[in-house]
């Protein structure tokens, strides 16, 4: 140790080398809002246009779903069939070891999958991660006035695919999806009449369609002049080369051209999905960074690119173009890191300002730079790790921020005193270090073991906040090595004691003196002390029962809403954009410091992204509200949701409406997601609306809703086959004549340069099907037109479903909620439901009822804390027990944890905030630091018990170590009370986690450093007085046999 405090050179060096190689390394670090995380579950979707959810089910789902049974390492399968398509949902077991491997074999079952319709498009295999997330929302638009006109034109896609090539050449972009595109098809609009006259069949246009579109190569041939390669080329590739197909051609000179029966075009395929813009219809660019790439960066530069572009085109054309911006990823990140960096900056005034009040101007300074140093050596380190600068990394600097001189101050304390003793230089670094080397190598350790199970804890929640404790291990290791390798020396080299410094009195002795006078009264009367200390407890325990609620994640800082609408279903899409007109022409007034956009979305809901929200039809709308950061905006969101309510009460023909937020947070399920199994649809329906009824009683639960939506109203037919069989008519020219009738056949694909096209032959479109259907027929054998009429009938048909969901392969129906976090919690709704659970199974055999959503994710988020609380409290105590040297001691210094807990307990009520999981995460860390002021005075006493009194030495003992215990606590409580307040901005997201470890933290240190002398003389008081128990009756017994051997010689 000598050698290298010595060894002034490597120390400076050390220190500038870090902090210059940090620096650089701080200013390449990408930045995000949250670190890519693997959320672990797989999606299988599929697309077959046209069928019903029923036949999705049947013809698809189940083959899928009989393959992936078998694959091990699923823990739980969901399917979604609607009409025309299906979405599973395959989530992995989280302790399952090799999940890359469970993905393979996904996507091997997938294929393996058997009997699947050949229209159906290959499924697709996705695993859903953080990063897939869009950077930001490109919405582009004409400049028009705010109208009900939803359907994009052609030359709004034709502008919106330039300007994603655009994007797509952006240095960091990884991918560039288009919502609201549809595939271009060629339409041919057939008139009945004119077939009929014509005498044309159905099988005659679609055999016409696909044998003159032709494009074949007939070989090479070696001439003199060379190689002449030939083939034949009769591609349909335009509009005109459509027109000109031969429907039929007589011997006598008749020909009939599709131009002479039919209307040809281009248009883009109907869509079940319109999106608007502040009004108008739009394309929507969603902008996928690549993983690593600093989303600011990207994110500025294609706006830069994009504008540019625009800006080109508008100086170029007649109509003028605009492009707005949503879920701008950059907004949160620039707000969030800015308030990080600005709470770091204060917390860390505040530190330095304690640390030079405490000690003097050098010895403060120098403890100041570990701080520094710890972050740009933990920063060095990051990119090896694989972590970038987001929320969660700069939240890790805050919550250790405080902490990091925490070693730093006991060890120059140490050095401090040794040079108020009047020893020099090197003898004072070496003789303080020396003396505090257990203590604090034992005060870090315990802190780094209670957060290091955190960074193992499982589930979703667990793979977000992991990086928290991560950074502030990485921070605190750092910093144990600065205090202990490099401290000493610079306080060696820089920190010299004058004979007036040594004679003057620093302004903290009186504090100390305050102290001796307080710890002295306690521990004469320490069991009123201890009395009362237990009170204190037992009523913070109470008020929690009695007033404490729990939230997971609670809705603060939210930045998104969405309105969601549910029409009459007579309803067509332009009747919902009427209907929505005024809302987003309310929405347009408000101010861009307040709502930065919105969008609209018609002819579905998808509400907050879960598949049981999601609804499709004519009938449905959804506006989705962005709102600027809280920190930034004038109104409250509470303010604006309300604004709406009237308007949105005065929209007639509308069945539901509803206004939600989105949650912060890490992505859990609804509030409330009860999922019903059995056989029996009848029987799960009924229990559904039970179970509906039981929510709707509870005061606080809204939005309450259930996957079980009646479908569309059905035509059924059915194929007489021995009438088709005796006429000579294939099934599926009847087939195809119902589809052109109905929405379109499609007889041909035509492969273009750019992209393929469908050839769609319909007849009649403004006729309702059943009138076209009479005018068509099919042509047999012997040249007989046979009409398709005479060889179909129409058969009764219930209503189908609108969409059927699938639990581990069993028919299931999910009732869902959500509830008003100031009136009730969504644990509270569970546990009340399920206290029917066991009374609905006994009603209805063969039902199954599983909780699911936030109330599975709450439980799996509280076991995994619960864990990794329970691994934390014996990896500190084990510690403890190896540092003091004693197995009754430890025990003592836990005292300084359920104090800390109860203060926890009480700003949390006095601030009227619920405990949330971030809070009790903050308690676990809690448990690490808490215990630092028991082991740093403990040692201390023990220390001194072996040259004076134990009385002495519990005074003495506390007093001496009065002044590192306050400062490491104060430091640190200073360190968190900005981001808990908010000073200077803030995350609300973080604020409880900051606001239960600081004050946590405090109420452990001003309770801990009075009652743990007081526990301690409890302790020996009775440790005493059983000693002396003991003796008394050893000494009586060791008495009785000396009587009974003299009384045996006497009589001998």
């Amino acid at each position: 140790m000598e050698s290298l405090f010595k060894n002034s050179l490597f120390a400076n060096l050390t220190t500038v080398v870090v902090i210059i190689l940090g620096l650089v390394t701080f200013f390449g670090l990408p930045r995000e809002v949250f670190p890519p995380v693997n959320f672990d579950v797989v999606g299988v979707s599929a697309t077959f246009s046209g069928a019903s959810p029923e036949q999705v089910e049947r013809l698809i789902v189940n083959p899928i779903e009989d393959e992936l049974r078998g694959v091990i390492g699923i823990r739980d399968l969901y399917s979604t069939s609607v009409e025309g398509f299906v979405q599973i949902i395959a989530e992995i077991d989280p302790d399952y070891p090799e999940k890359d491997e469970v993905v393979t074999e996904i996507q091997r079952a997938v294929d393996r999958a058997k009997g699947l319709p050949p229209e159906v498009e290959r499924p697709i295999v996705q695993e859903f991660k953080s990063d897939r997330n869009p950077s930001i929302l490109i919405a582009l638009r004409k400049v028009e006035n705010i109208s009900v006109n939803y359907e994009p034109s052609l030359e709004l896609r034709t502008m919106s695919k330039r300007l994603k090539r655009v994007i797509e050449d952006v240095p960091g972009v990884s991918e560039v999806n288009l919502e609201g595109e549809e595939d271009l098809e060629f339409l041919v609009e057939f008139d009945s009449k004119k077939l009929v006259q014509a005498g044309i069949s159905v099988d005659e246009i679609q055999r016409a369609f696909r044998s003159q579109d032709l494009s074949v190569p007939a070989g090479e041939f070696e001439s003199a002049t060379g190689t002449i390669r030939y083939r034949i080329e009769n591609e349909l590739l335009n509009e005109d080369k459509i027109k000109n197909v031969i429907l039929r051609a007589t011997v006598d000179g008749q020909v009939f051209k599709v131009d002479d029966l039919a209307r040809v075009r281009i248009r883009q395929k109907k869509s079940r999905d319109y999106v608007r813009s502040s009004g108008n219809p739009a394309m929507i660019l969603q902008i996928i960074k690549k993983p690593g790439a600093d989303v600011i960066d990207v994110v500025d530069q294609m706006k830069i690119d994009a504008e540019g572009f625009i800006k080109e085109i508008n100086a170029q054309s007649r109509d003028q173009w605009e492009i707005a911006y949503g879920a701008d990823m950059t907004i949160p990140v620039r707000v969030r890191l800015k308030a990080m960096g600005t709470s770091i900056l204060i917390g860390g005034i505040l530190v330095l300002l304690t640390l030079l009040f405490s000690l003097n101007f050098r010895t403060g300074l120098l403890v100041a730079i570990g701080i520094p140093f710890s972050f740009l050596g933990a920063i060095l380190l990051m990119p090896t790790l694989g972590y970038s600068l987001n929320l969660l990394t700069m939240f890790g600097f805050v919550v250790v921020l405080g902490m990091l001189v925490d070693d730093a101050i006991v060890v120059s304390e140490a050095i401090f005193t040794e040079m108020e003793s009047g020893k020099r230089g090197l003898e004072a670094a070496v003789e303080g270090t020396r003396k505090v080397i257990r203590p604090v190598l034992g005060s870090v350790v315990t802190t780094l073991l209670a957060f290091a199970p955190l960074v193992f804890m499982t589930g979703i929640v667990g793979k977000f906040v992991k990086f928290i404790p991560a950074m502030v291990i990485l921070c605190l290791i750092i910093s144990l090595l600065e205090a202990f390798f490099l401290l000493p020396t610079h306080m060696k080299d820089f920190v010299k004691f004058n004979k007036r410094e040594l004679e003057r009195r620093h302004p903290f002795e009186r504090i100390k003196d305050f102290y001796r006078r307080l710890v002295t009264w306690a521990v004469a009367h320490k069991y009123t002390m201890t009395i009362g200390s237990f009170l204190f407890f037992a009523l913070a325990l109470g008020l929690h029962l009695k007033f404490g609620r729990f939230i997971l994640f609670p809705k603060e800082g939210i930045e998104i809403f969405i309105v969601k609408f549910e029409g009459n279903p007579k309803l067509s899409v332009s009747e919902m954009a009427q209907r929505l007109l005024p809302i987003e022409k309310e929405l347009s007034k408000y101010s861009k410091e307040d709502v930065l956009g919105y969008l609209t979305n018609l002819g579905s809901i998808r509400g907050a992204g879960n598949p049981e929200e999601r609804r499709t039809g004519t009938n449905y709308g959804q506006i989705t509200v962005y709102l600027a950061p809280e920190i930034q905006r004038k109104l409250d969101m509470k303010q604006i949701m309300e604004d709406m309510e009237p308007l949105v009460e005065k929209i007639p023909d509308m069945e539901d409406v509803q206004i939600t937020e989105l949650g912060g947070g890490p992505p859990t399920g609804k509030a409330v997601n009860i999922l019903f199994q059995g056989d029996d649809l009848k029987m799960l329906r009924s229990v559904v609306e039970v179970g509906r009824e039981k929510l709707s009683a509870m005061e606080g639960v809204h939005s309450i809703g259930d996957s079980d939506l009646p479908g569309k109203e059905e035509s059924l037919y059915e194929i007489d086959f021995k009438r088709a069989i005796q006429s000579g008519i294939q099934s599926s020219a009847v087939a195809t004549g119902l589809q052109m009738a109905v929405d379109g056949s499609i007889v041909n694909t035509v492969r273009g340069e750019l992209e393929s096209m469908d050839v769609r032959v319909v007849v009649d479109q403004t006729e309702r099907p059943e009138v076209a259907l009479k005018n068509l027929s099919a042509l047999n054998a012997t040249g007989e037109l046979v009409p398709l009429t005479s060889l179909i009938r129409k058969v009764p048909a219930e209503n189908g479903a609108f969409s059927i969901e699938h639990y581990k392969g069993r028919r299931s129906i999910t009732v869902y909620a959500d509830v008003k976090e100031e009136i009730t919690t969504s644990g509270q709704v569970n546990k009340a439901m399920e206290a029917h659970f066991s009374e609905w199974k006994k009603s209805y055999p063969g039902l199954q009822i599983t909780a699911l959503g936030g109330k599975r994710d709450t439980q799996e988020s509280m076991d995994s804390l619960k864990r990794s609380a329970m691994i934390a409290l014996a990896g500190v105590l084990f510690v403890m027990i190896l540092t003091l040297g004693s197995l009754w001691q430890p025990l003592v210094v836990f005292s300084s944890v359920p104090m800390g807990l109860a203060g926890v307990v009480f700003i949390f009520l006095i601030h009227g905030r619920p405990l949330s999981f971030l809070a009790l995460f903050g308690i676990v860390g809690l448990i690490g630091v808490a215990v630092n002021v028991g082991i740093v005075l403990i040692d201390r006493i023990n220390m001194l018990s072996q040259t004076m009194s134990w009385d002495e030495a519990l005074i003495e003992g506390s007093v001496q170590r009065c002044r590192a215990v306050l400062l490491t606590s104060v430091t640190t409580v200073f360190g968190l009370m900005p981001t808990a307040y908010g000073w200077g901005g803030g995350d609300p997201f973080l604020k409880p986690m900051a606001l239960a470890l600081g004050w946590g933290i405090a109420f452990s240190t001003i309770l801990g450093i009075i009652l743990i002398p007081v526990y301690l003389a409890v302790l020996k008081s009775w440790a005493n007085f059983c000693r002396s128990k003991y003796r008394r009756v050893f000494h009586k017994k060791a008495r009785l046999v000396s009587v009974s051997s003299n009384s045996d010689q006497a009589a001998f």
